[in-house]
């Protein structure tokens, strides 16, 4: 695994720009989004990396807005963007509101497509949200943190992608709603199963009081009528007596060659938060079976936190013998330090499940008050290569971009006659 190029400069103006996310449409453009000031934008970007016009606004209104997630509905070649908002500005109710994109750069006109609408609004907190989009049957799925209950909850809402306009499709329902919170979820869609795998962590106070990673397997198509819309209810991902120290952060991938989702998170690895790893463990494309045994992706004296995954798998052979069956995992470092780790793309029983040594993807230098957080990381399936973006910290928050290579990048020796 290489970097290709420079880092990106994705959004780097006087203004906060925090807490982006990326993903690639089928005209083979990534857009990344991002809070700028309380509000919502987006950035293109070229698969190589180069930006692709000028960043504009998807959300701009008087509520505050945070949290964005992005995923592309192929078959439109559509980005669906999902943010949270603070009604009222008060701090009290969260709602999670959404806006589709077109999947490539206007070169005039607006680069929006439809109307804004409201995924989810109670009298409650309805934050976090993540989306996965089913290009088969032009739907999304947006999973969200609800405690209209009491406590934090894990809720679904499809959406229908059309032509001229996305809509709601079918009413919200529950993926989990045990006595305990839950709470960061994630989702990705499985293509060759027909289904999207959803994480989340639990609240689990037997035997002692910490998270654990819980996962569902979901129907990709509203199933209606009130029946149930998952394949089965949360399962553990690590069977409880195992790793019993708090499980936090999930982030999930899938394989389309393998039909096997990779699930990445961060583990306290003594209990007692002094020292943080991360973890993956492969999950079945449907029931609950798990693949192999889970594994170290990172573990060393310093922490290591808030993982993302991407699978490659592009169509094309690559240099390097390892073509693209492969996952990327990126993680922080003590927070300074963002890395990723290769990880192959099929459960090995030998050898290990890791491609290579973690590259250094950006570091602050150890500058007192200089910090990275907020990675997220999406494959191409055009080219095979990794778009990276994260936050970084030093007098303001801007936004930064790599793109990151399956294989090594070799540059040609040249000889020249004096």
């Amino acid at each position: 695994m290489s970097p290709v190029g420079r880092r990106i400069n994705v959004a780097i103006t006087s203004e906060d720009e925090k807490d982006p996310a990326v993903a690639l449409c089928a005209y083979d453009q990534y857009l990344v989004v991002y809070e700028r000031g309380g509000n919502i934008y987006g950035q293109r970007l070229t698969s190589d990396g180069a930006l692709l016009g000028a960043p504009f606004a998807i959300y701009d209104g008087s509520l505050k807005a945070y949290s964005p997630d992005v995923a592309c509905e192929w078959a439109h070649n559509r980005f669906i963007v999902v943010w949270t908002v603070d009604y009222n500005n008060q701090g009290v109710d969260y709602d999670i509101y959404a806006r589709g994109v077109y999947g490539g750069h206007q070169t005039s006109g607006s680069q929006l497509h439809g109307s804004m609408f409201v995924v989810s609004e109670d009298v409650a907190v309805e934050q976090n949200p993540a989306i996965a989009c089913n290009s088969n049957d032009y739907t999304c799925l947006v999973v969200f943190e609800y405690d209209g209950t009491g406590n934090g909850d894990i809720y679904g809402q499809r959406i229908s992608v059309g032509t001229w306009d996305n809509s709601l499709d079918g009413d919200r329902f529950n993926i989990s709603d045990f006595t305990a919170e839950e709470y960061e979820p994630d989702v990705a869609w499985g293509g060759f199963d027909n289904n999207y795998l959803v994480v989340w962590q639990y609240w689990h106070d037997t035997p002692s009081d910490h998270y654990r990673i819980v996962y569902s397997h979901v129907f990709d198509t509203e199933q209606g009528n009130g029946a149930e819309e998952r394949q089965h209810v949360g399962t553990w991902l690590i069977n409880v007596g195992t790793r019993d120290h708090s499980q936090t952060n999930p982030a999930v991938a899938y394989n389309r060659d393998t039909r096997q989702y990779l699930v990445a998170f961060q583990y306290d690895y003594y209990g007692d938060g002094s020292d943080y790893d991360i973890i993956a463990d492969r999950v079945a494309g449907t029931g609950t079976t798990g693949i192999g045994s889970n594994f170290f992706v990172a573990s060393t004296s310093s922490h290591e936190s808030e993982p993302a995954a991407a699978f490659s798998g592009g169509p094309e052979s690559l240099p390097g013998g390892m073509g693209a069956d492969q996952f990327i995992v990126t993680y922080l470092t003590d927070w300074d330090t963002l890395y990723g780790q290769a990880v192959k793309g099929s459960y090995s029983t030998s050898g290990g499940q890791l491609e290579g040594d973690p590259t250094n993807l950006d570091r602050t230098g150890g500058v007192g008050g200089w910090y990275i957080n907020a990675a997220d990381v999406a494959g191409s399936i055009n080219n095979g290569r990794y778009m990276v973006v994260w936050q970084y910290h030093t007098s303001d928050n801007d936004i930064f971009g790599q793109i990151v290579a399956p294989y090594g990048v070799y540059l040609p020796l040249v000889l020249r006659n004096h």
